[in-house]
């Protein structure tokens, strides 16, 4: 029984002896885990992301420009839009059930 104790104390005492790392390898692995799990994105991957979004937004956006003036559709649309921004003019609403014209100004 006393063979059993020391040999399992050995075995328990070899294993950490074993398994111990020392803190800068502990902080090196952490610091790489950390890494590939919250900075996985680089600055490089972020600046070329934005690079492809602004692309891809002035593309639509020519394209709505190239259809509003090339189509009567797309005139029309343009059209309706400035008269949104008009400054001054009439609109009707409804008040406690009567219909009323105000003007309006921006």
């Amino acid at each position: 029984m006393k063979d059993n104790n020391l040999f399992d104390k050995q075995l328990e005492a070899e294993l950490k002896r074993k398994t111990q790392l020392d803190m800068d390898v502990k902080q090196a692995i952490w610091k790489s885990i950390e890494d590939e799990l919250f900075h996985s994105i680089t600055e490089h991957d972020k600046n070329r992301r934005g690079v492809w979004v602004a692309g891809i937004s002035l593309a639509a956006v020519m394209l709505i420009l190239l259809f509003g003036v090339m189509t009567e559709t797309g005139q029309a649309m343009i059209q309706n839009l400035k008269d949104l921004f008009i400054e001054e003019k009439q609109e009707q609403i409804e008040m406690e059930g009567q219909q009323e014209e105000l003007d309006t100004h921006l």
